[in-house]
């Protein structure tokens, strides 16, 4: 007990209290505290309760006067604003509260018990209000180099007003407020702030927004650097930062990195600020030289079980591509290994490109992500993994993704090696095609990404992990994880590092690992980051067959292995002899090195041997798999000599993960190889369905055919439909026969409909009054009776179900609304409700809308949706465009109305870009996507912006009509040509006539980009040439993501 706790117990509150303990050291007085009572009586305290706001930040602390003495019962309890529950917080004895829990945002009123005390209320308890405002538990920042904007994103809270954003570019010295776009905020009035609020927990700065606060910062710098030099010191009214220091150096560079700092705003007050890391403003520089492989260069290396070519006959893109074929774990990977000398400090690595997937088992999956190494501690850190699977089958997809990594100048973040890593995450196979690829040096990110690694395969089972800090300073990490074929996850590390490495060894096994994340920002659905490690200690089979004078070995193919040893025992495993490759077999040599020895190798290469002579009786052999750090797992040991020409045996251990499901749910079987696998075998998976109505005619119908792997997972189409209970059954076939006994589970299933087995529209890309076709099917498995719902999500928010209890399986409408509408489809039966499960679809409607003069112009396609602006002034077209908030913030779809100008999407200048058509009948309007993704207007009258090109050592650009003059700009981007940042062009120089059409390239090293536009008599100018770049280079497509990283944007 404290001791101003023991004062209100005794009622000793109004004591004179002086302590000596503060000179006690000084060894002339004791450390006693000395209680002098006044002369006065004293009063009995009065019930009272005192709120203080900072009691409530990182705990909740209430306390009071212990005005009821001795053994009198406390009742605590709150209410929040708006509610008419009161929650009863504490009852008991003493005078305090106090929880490690915090109270979420909001007016709360508290209520304590006093009747029967003097002074109490005739209600019997006394009452006092405070404003609780929380901090958000994160605010991160992302900078996208090709929009020039940057994604502001903070933790949401709910009973608040809203909040503010601030940005400093001088490393806290001044910050700017970041103002909510119209309809994104709202004027707030409180006791600590008056201003403009965000309403929504993110905002997406434009490149004018965040330019105009660097402008800012610089001139309050310079008004800084001006000041220190006349005087020793100064004030700064500025509400100033508190978490890191303010810049001292008149050298540092304003607006080179970036911060924001967010803090919610209740009813009464604003609380305190949260902060993001510091963001970094830098090129991304490419490291891949040939990113569209147009060389022929592979580039990539290749781990075992990949191989790896060059691809003209269906690249993606130009002339060439690279193919890779992946089997059983396979890795592919681009390396970038730096000198040690030359190893960089990195604010991160991004990874850009294109992939199709040519195919890939069902049960497999493709993982394509940024790595680092940092040199100090080895540490390995991963970006967030992008997974495909057999969905994907034939999409060209684009990738992005990053890794975050401490710029901050410390030895132990300088970076060794960055990974462009593809790898398939099953032992299936796969075949992909990447193109226009490249790793880059730099990233746009703020923070680290909730990230968990774990090396891919393991001989040892000492499993070594590690995870991003996520978290805050000494916050507590629950990794947990599980064998692939277990239901329950148990505790793997519980504690407050970034980084564990297990010291008792996992079995031969898949194990997929994780740690919760929810709450913080791109943290992965359902909350947790994951990781997967395959652990082979030794070969998963070795089988011994005889046929004639032969025997046949055959084992598995390990994942990584480089090769295998090999051993032969004559007296039923007492004693082994090595058996090692002779002449003409499959063999390699090789170093190992396990860190701290090296070890040379021969081994074979190869996973089935066959010898003259039958194995007799007693005779066993075993293998080991090696890697290149050496053979460090078990063996694996024979179990028998077997025939030859002998069908498999009985599979084994043979389950399933659940075994009462819904229509259509999700469900994995699993099993174990027979006695005597070999790689020819098979296997086959018949169900027998309930058939008391006749259906199906056959009651036991084949499932599933010619699967090679060892567990499979089956849901929605690919799942089980029929009511009633299943029984699956498994069985290994080869060339010689089928097991003749039979494995088997059983799966009951009931509940209400799955989704409808096919929905489909007849064209997804359409434009504002086409009429759309819309048709569905059950899967043939369902035979009750059901009925269908068909609802929609329109662009401007609103849900609702246009088709009800309807018997129909097809449907026509019109849209008359532009933006991105997605459609839904539920089935229903009378007697089990409607499924949890619906099919859907999106339709992209393109479109014009109309206020005024002003015409709003939506672009929709699978790429994202763009909004621009277009308004007629003095017979001249003003182009602008609107972020989505924008967009929304205009309550177009209740405001406007359609335009008169019809709209088609295009590319007519057949680069890949999208180009509109805008026609009212008589006049036509064309929008050209330039290199920058921008929209630009040409009018049949003439091209409205200048076209830039190289003869020779001269830059040439068009004439534009009426303009008096041309500002050209150059950047200086070295090996970074095509990622620019907006505040670093600058004019060219030497300054020439600015009425000239052409310059002279200055004749030095340097590499530059080039860009011009036109200015008229009223200071008016026309957009940005097209630029003009050293180094010709294939288009690269950059996937433009939203705060969460899905992706709803392509740009060039």
């Amino acid at each position: 007990m404290t001791r101003n706790k023991l004062l209100k117990l005794l009622g000793l509150a109004n004591l004179l209290v002086f302590s000596f303990s503060g000179y006690a050291s000084m060894g002339w007085l004791p450390n006693v505290v000395h209680y002098i009572n006044a002369d006065t009586p004293l009063s009995a305290p009065q019930p009272e309760i005192a709120l203080i706001s900072n009691n409530f930040q990182e705990s909740s602390l209430i306390d009071w006067h212990n005005f009821g003495g001795e053994g009198y019962i406390y009742t605590l309890s709150f209410q929040l604003a708006g509610s008419n529950e009161w929650v009863e917080l504490y009852q008991g004895e003493q005078s305090y509260f106090a929880t490690a829990n915090t109270l979420a945002s909001g007016t709360y009123t508290f209520r304590l018990s006093c009747d029967g005390v003097q002074g109490c209320p005739a209600e019997g308890y006394i009452t006092s209000t405070i404003d609780i405002v929380q901090k958000p538990s994160f605010v991160n920042a992302e900078f996208d180099h090709q929009q020039q904007s940057v994604h502001v994103y903070w933790s949401d809270l709910a009973q608040v007003a809203g909040y503010t954003v601030e940005q400093t570019a001088d490393n806290g010295q001044s910050w700017q407020a970041m103002n909510p776009e119209q309809g994104t905020g709202v004027e707030y009035q409180g006791d600590n702030y008056s201003g403009q609020i965000h309403t929504q927990n993110h905002v997406v700065l434009s490149n004018e927004v965040v330019t105009q606060g660097i402008q800012a910062a610089k001139a309050l710098h310079k008004q800084w650097v001006n000041a220190k030099k006349t005087q020793a010191s100064g004030a700064d009214n500025t509400r100033q930062m508190t978490s890191s220091a303010t810049s001292t150096n008149s050298a540092y560079e304003v607006g080179s990195e970036l911060q924001y700092r967010v803090r919610a705003c209740a009813t009464q007050q604003c609380g305190e600020d949260e902060y993001s890391k510091v963001l970094p403003i830098v090129n991304l520089n490419g490291l891949i030289s040939d990113p569209g492989f147009e060389q022929g260069q592979v580039q990539f290396e290749a781990d075992v079980g990949a191989t790896l070519a060059i691809d003209s006959s269906a690249p993606i893109n130009q002339q060439k591509s690279l193919t890779i074929d992946l089997k059983n774990y396979g890795l592919v990977q681009y390396i970038h290994r730096y000198a040690e000398e030359d190893y960089p400090i990195l604010n991160g690595a991004t990874i850009t490109g294109r992939l199709r997937i040519n195919s890939i088992d069902k049960d497999s999956r493709i993982s394509i992500l940024p790595i680092a190494y940092y040199d100090g501690y080895n540490h390995r850190v991963e970006g967030q993994k992008l997974e495909f699977d057999a969905s994907d089958i034939g999409r060209n997809i684009q990738l992005k993704g990053a890794v975050w990594l401490d710029s901050e100048d410390k030895p132990e973040n300088k970076i060794k090696r960055l990974y462009f890593s593809v790898r398939l995450m099953d032992e299936g196979s796969a075949n992909i095609t990447l193109d226009d690829v490249q790793l880059y040096e730099g990233g746009g990110l703020a923070q680290t990404d909730p990230t968990l690694t774990s090396y891919y395969s393991n001989y040892s089972g000492l499993v070594k992990t590690g995870w991003s800090q996520f978290y805050q300073p000494n916050a507590v990490y629950h990794l947990e994880y599980k064998e692939r074929k277990q239901s329950a996850w148990q505790t793997f590390y519980k504690g407050v590092n970034t980084e564990f490495e297990s010291d008792v060894p996992l079995e031969t096994g898949i194990y997929d690992f994780r740690i919760a994340c929810s709450g913080i920002g791109n943290c992965p659905e359902p909350g947790y980051v994951t990781a997967t490690t395959v652990i082979v200690r030794e070969p998963y089979h070795l089988t011994v067959k005889v046929d004639d004078n032969k025997t046949y070995l055959d084992w598995s193919e390990t994942a990584s292995a480089l090769g295998y040893l090999l051993d032969k025992s004559t007296d039923n495993g007492v004693s082994w002899q090595p058996v090692t490759p002779q002449s003409g077999d499959p063999q390699r040599t090789y170093t190992a090195n396990d860190g701290e020895t090296l070890t040379t190798l021969t081994v074979f290469d190869t996973t089935a041997l066959a010898f003259t002579g039958v194995a007799t009786a007693g005779t066993k052999y075993r293998v080991k798999a090696c890697r290149w750090a050496g053979c460090k797992g078990r063996f694996r040991v024979s179990n028998g000599i077997y025939s030859f020409t002998e069908k498999p045996l009985t599979v084994n251990n043979f389950f399933v993960d659940k075994t009462s499901i819904e229509p259509g749910e999700s469900i994995q079987l699993f099993w174990e190889r027979p006695d005597n696998y070999s790689k020819d075998f098979y296997y086959q998976l018949h169900v027998t369905k309930p058939s008391g109505d006749g259906y199906p005619t056959v009651p036991r119908f084949l499932w599933e055919d010619n699967v090679k792997v060892h567990a499979i997972s089956r849901g929605r189409d690919t799942g089980i439909q029929r009511i009633g209970t299943q029984t699956i059954d498994i069985r290994a076939c080869n060339a010689h026969g089928c097991s003749e006994q039979l494995q088997q589970v059983e799966v009951t299933v009931q509940g209400p409909p799955p989704a409808p087995h096919t929905f489909t529209v007849d064209n997804a890309n359409i434009t504002v009054r086409d009429i759309v076709s819309f048709t569905w099917t059950m899967s043939p498995n369902y035979q009750e009776a059901v009925t269908f719902n068909l609802g929609v999500l329109k662009p401007n928010g609103n849900d609702f179900v246009f088709l009800q209890n309807s018997e129909a399986t097809k449907h026509n409408r019109q849209i008359n609304m532009p933006g991105k509408h997605q459609f839904y489809l539920e089935a229903c039966n009378a007697d089990k409700g409607c499924g949890n499960d619906k099919a859907k679809l999106n339709v992209y409607v393109s479109g014009v809308m109309q206020s005024g003069n002003t015409h709003y112009v939506v672009i929709a396609t699978e790429a994202g949706v763009r909004y621009l602006s277009l308004i007629q002034v003095n017979d001249e077209w003003q182009i602008n465009s609107l972020t989505e908030d924008a967009w929304h913030a205009l309550d177009a779809y209740s405001n406007f109305s359609l335009s008169s100008y019809s709209v088609t999407v295009t590319d007519l200048s057949q680069d890949g870009l999208v180009d509109i058509t805008l026609s009212d009948g008589s006049n036509d309007l064309v929008l050209i996507q330039n290199s920058d993704g921008d929209f630009v207007i040409t009018e049949p009258d003439g091209v409205t912006i200048p076209l830039l090109e190289k003869t020779e050592g001269t830059l040439t650009w068009s004439i534009i009509a009426n303009a008096e003059s041309y500002e050209l700009q150059y950047y200086a981007c070295g090996e970074s040509c095509g990622n620019y940042i907006e505040i670093n062009w600058q004019p060219a120089q030497p300054a020439q006539s600015d009425t000239a059409t052409s310059y002279i390239l200055p004749a030095d090293e340097v590499k530059r980009a080039y860009r011009v536009k036109a200015c008229f008599a009223d200071e008016s100018c026309t957009a940005w040439s097209n630029v003009w770049e050293p180094l010709s280079k294939k288009k690269i497509i950059y996937i433009h993501t939203d705060l969460l990283g899905s992706p709803v944007a392509e740009t060039l």
